[in-house]
């Protein structure tokens, strides 16, 4: 791919982040009752309230929104903030061996 074609399509695909995907993951694919990330969405952007919520998920939607505000790209610092706290009270096991359990359902 040439140079320029390779720019552009960085700069498109930085904008979709910027202005597409991080607020809507952000609003949709966060419960601000639980302090959670949605594991999965259907086609109308609706949680999939079946599935169970995996830590995985939690610590890589916290690492992409921690690394965007890092960057300038949209502030998430309360979003963080919510979602490391409800981490820690969700998934911690707080057991030798097995600090963290791997997923939670909703209830």
């Amino acid at each position: 791919m040439p140079l320029p074609q390779l720019a552009a399509e960085i700069a498109a695909l930085k904008a979709w982040m910027i202005d597409d995907a991080l607020p809507f993951w952000s609003t949709r694919g966060f419960d601000r009752s639980s302090g959670l990330f949605e594991e999965r969405l259907d086609f109308s952007g609706r949680p999939i309230l079946e599935a169970p919520r995996r830590l995985m998920v939690q610590c890589r939607q916290l690492y992409v929104f921690s690394h965007a505000t890092l960057l300038g790209w949209f502030e998430a610092r309360e979003l963080v903030e919510q979602g490391f706290a409800a981490l820690i009270a969700t998934y911690g096991n707080r057991v030798a061996g097995a600090p963290y359990v791997f997923s939670v359902t909703r209830t």
